[in-house]
């Protein structure tokens, strides 16, 4: 929490969940970069949490979508929420090339440990501090700023940038289109797959 400003101990009990949640998620992407320099450069990639400490607060590093939503994860789980990784695919170009490439979070918003919903899309009608919320942190500078609400139609305009969030069958679908409506250049949209349901290969999504 040091590391991307924030003082737990002086904000956390008199803010909501939701609001904990999303300024945690704004103060990760504003201090931690998108980067796959590991990658591109042959170096190995670690995904175990000692060595993301490492990279990311030790070396001051950034990462890409699976290193930087595990820390968070991490982070949100001290925190007393309890995420849930999924994948996700990014539809781009050829539907051949829609692979489980992404990772993503389900969030439950109550912040309270072991309260992780089982099943994608399963939500409580009390109140949006109890519902789950859509987390990504790793998309990198066409990414959400804040969670986005994990239901049918939620919309949320962050950055300039409109995001929407369909239900399609067993799977979510997040589009993202500029202020004045238009498909941003360049992207489409990311579908989001629980990783318990979808067999790990690469193909054309339904």
């Amino acid at each position: 929490m040091t590391r991307i400003g924030l003082d737990e101990t002086a904000n956390a009990a008199r803010e909501t969940p939701f609001a904990r949640l999303s300024r945690m998620h704004v103060a990760h992407r504003e201090t931690f970069l998108f980067e796959n320099l590991s990658i591109q450069t042959g170096g190995a990639v670690s995904v175990r949490l000692p060595d993301l400490e490492r990279k990311f607060l030790d070396e001051r590093r950034g990462g890409y979508c699976f290193e930087h939503n595990t820390l968070f994860a991490a982070a949100l789980a001290d925190a007393g929420f309890a995420p849930v990784t999924l994948l996700g695919r990014v539809r781009r170009g050829p539907p051949e090339r829609w692979c489980r490439t992404h990772m993503v979070l389900k969030v439950r918003g109550a912040g309270v440990k072991g309260t992780a919903v089982q099943r994608a899309g399963v939500q409580s009608a009390a109140g949006p501090d109890d519902e789950c919320w859509l987390a990504d942190v790793g998309f990198g500078g066409l990414g959400l700023l804040e969670p986005i609400p994990l239901r049918d139609g939620a919309s949320s305009l962050q950055g300039g940038i409109e995001y929407t969030l369909r239900r399609d069958g067993h799977l979510w679908v997040l589009s993202m289109r500029d202020a004045g409506g238009d498909a941003m250049p360049g992207t489409s949209r990311s579908r989001i797959i629980s990783r318990r349901r979808t067999p790990n290969r690469c193909s054309a999504a339904r």
